[in-house]
């Protein structure tokens, strides 16, 4: 083995060289003879030639920048070194006869800071404009070691790719320092997805993904990635000369931080996956209503409308903060295990939600297991609302900031014969200003009606309340009920279930708990005997939960028992 620079070796005309070490900084390495290659060209980095013509190709498990003289110091600009680099591997792809090439690189970005001042990162435009299969796997010493920072014209796109197919990138911040530069964009048919990215750091980027094309840019998978300090949106997928299968978005333990901008922007395509996405310091200097989530678009291609989002915090640092804005026409867009309330105690929301419905028909939204706060501003529509073709579901969740279902939901839509869409609340907590002064309480009611819902079943539903374990021992013995909104009580029964206890000497009375001086009666329960069932007398019944104010009553003993029982049952029915 002998030891030289490589102008030394581009001089050297002596015998063969089986093994030649090269001692140039950064491009140090070791280099094999191959007798048998009389052609491949020397590239600075990966091959080099003798006096002799004879080729010498490094021997090498990755490939590096430093072996095109790349320094990464956060001064010096590295372009050079890295168009060099991809060229090079460019050139190596292999490709079958009548075949797209298939690529086979594997690229390691040493810890350091690389200055690039040309958005030519991928090489993208060399050798013909060849559609490569399957790509790089780009790895580096880690997000914030390894970092990647461009600096190049106003405005420009820092990758341009429309040919590259499975990109695979880890382990590297990308740090933006040009005013109004974009991190990727695409426009092609079929030659941009399959790209994964793993703890990969994105900061400071006007957009992140534009995605445009007539055929297909999908198949993005973001694991573990941090986004900060963007300028507009990270995900936008165009309006203009775009087609619809754009699909299969993923986005796994994420952030979305310190910034004003949506995180998706979609006016095509759909299938978009989001778990346990954290975002923090969202819309501190926000002056316009934004949403998080932009579903957009009054006309979409069947199967593609899918949005999943499962485990999401979100500090909204702003009243103009939204979290989804949807125009889809169809498909199913669901929220669980959702959180905003971090901010609500200094922020009082606006409009949260917004749907647009397109001639009455819209996917089916679900918000599950949750905890939101604002309004749900619900528009459009110009044919009769069909109840079949919209399902709003709010389940299992807290609404802060609003004390009625009817404070939460807006509708602004055209007045006409088939009445609104339904929004469905099932065991939904407020936590509005009158939290401490009223009860708890539950929404478990629909809102809104249509025409095709007349004539459907309703479904009755029973409270049964037992006394204390000591039982009915002294006058005045109140129990307090607190009823959803919008139901309709239509019996109580007071059951005395074996006649324990001298019953002689006992009435009951189901009264609304409205802080009047002399509270309304709704039913009064004579006195009982030990055997028979009382029979209620319906007084003011049915009663109709229609507020807040309205729908806690209370069971009041108007006489005392002589003795302790805990036989007794109330029961009240309501619909």
């Amino acid at each position: 083995m002998q030891e030289m620079e490589i102008a030394a070796l581009e001089k050297y005309s002596g015998p063969p060289m089986n093994l030649v070490y090269i001692t140039d900084f950064p491009r140090q390495g070791f280099f094999r003879w191959v007798p048998q290659d009389k052609s491949t060209p020397s590239d600075g980095g990966l091959v080099f030639k003798d006096a002799q013509g004879r080729r010498y190709f490094r021997i090498y498990e990755h490939v590096t920048p430093q072996m095109f003289g790349a320094l990464g110091d956060g001064q010096t600009d590295d372009t050079q070194a890295f168009r060099a680099m991809f060229s090079a591997l460019n050139r190596r792809i292999r490709t079958k006869a009548n075949t797209t090439p298939r690529g086979n690189a594997y690229l390691f970005i040493p810890p350091g800071a690389y200055v690039l001042n040309s958005s030519d990162f991928l090489g993208i435009g060399l050798e013909n404009q060849r559609i490569i299969r399957k790509g790089f796997t780009i790895k580096g010493g880690g997000n914030g070691a390894t970092e990647i920072i461009f600096r190049g014209k106003p405005k420009e796109n820092f990758i341009q790719n429309s040919l590259i197919m499975w990109l695979r990138i880890s382990d590297i911040l990308f740090t933006n320092d040009t005013p109004g530069a974009n991190f990727f964009s695409s426009n092609s048919s079929f030659a941009a997805q399959n790209y994964l990215f793993e703890n990969v750091g994105f900061a400071s980027w006007n957009k992140g993904f534009i995605l445009t094309g007539i055929d297909n840019n999908s198949e993005f998978t973001f694991n573990s990635c941090d986004m900060s300090g963007f300028k507009d949106s990270f995900l936008f997928i165009g309006e203009n000369e775009t087609s619809d299968q754009f699909v299969n978005y993923r986005f796994n333990d994420c952030q979305w931080w310190s910034t004003d901008a949506p995180f998706i922007d979609a006016y095509r395509g759909g299938h978009f996956y989001i778990k346990n996405l954290d975002v923090s310091d969202w819309g501190r200097t926000m002056n316009q209503k934004t949403y998080l989530i932009n579903l957009k678009g009054e006309s979409h291609a069947h199967g593609v409308c899918v949005t999943s989002v499962n485990g999401l915090r979100v500090e909204m640092k702003s009243k103009n903060c939204g979290l989804l804005y949807s125009e889809w026409p169809q498909g199913t867009v669901t929220f669980e295990n959702v959180d905003i309330s971090s901010q609500t105690f200094q922020v009082n929301y606006e409009r949260m939600i917004h749907l647009h419905l397109v001639n009455s028909i819209c996917p089916a939204y679900t918000f599950r297991n949750f905890q939101l706060a604002g309004d749900v501003r619900i528009t459009g529509g110009s044919e009769v609302w069909k109840q079949p073709l919209n399902n709003i579901l709010f389940e299992n969740g807290k609404w802060l900031q609003k004390d009625r279902p009817d404070q939460v939901i807006k509708y602004e839509i055209p007045v006409n014969k088939g009445g609104v869409p339904i929004c469905k609340f099932r065991n939904v907590r407020p936590y509005g200003p009158s939290y401490s002064t009223f009860v708890y309480h539950i929404w478990d009611c629909d809102l809104g009606a249509s025409r095709k819902s007349v004539g459907e079943g309703i479904e009755e539903k029973l409270i049964l309340v037992k006394p204390d374990p000591n039982g009915v021992t002294m006058p005045g013995f109140i129990k307090k009920l607190v009823f959803p909104i919008g139901v309709i009580i239509q019996d109580f029964y007071v059951l005395n279930q074996t006649g324990g206890g001298n019953a002689k000497a006992c009435s009951f009375t189901l009264r609304l708990d409205n802080k009047q001086k002399t509270p309304l009666a709704y039913v009064r329960i004579p006195t009982m005997s030990k055997s028979k069932k009382s029979i209620p007398i319906h007084e003011n019944l049915p009663h109709f939960t229609t507020s807040l104010e309205n729908c806690t009553l209370e069971i009041l003993a108007d006489r005392d028992f002589t003795e302790p029982t805990d036989q007794l049952v109330f029961v009240i029915s309501y619909l």
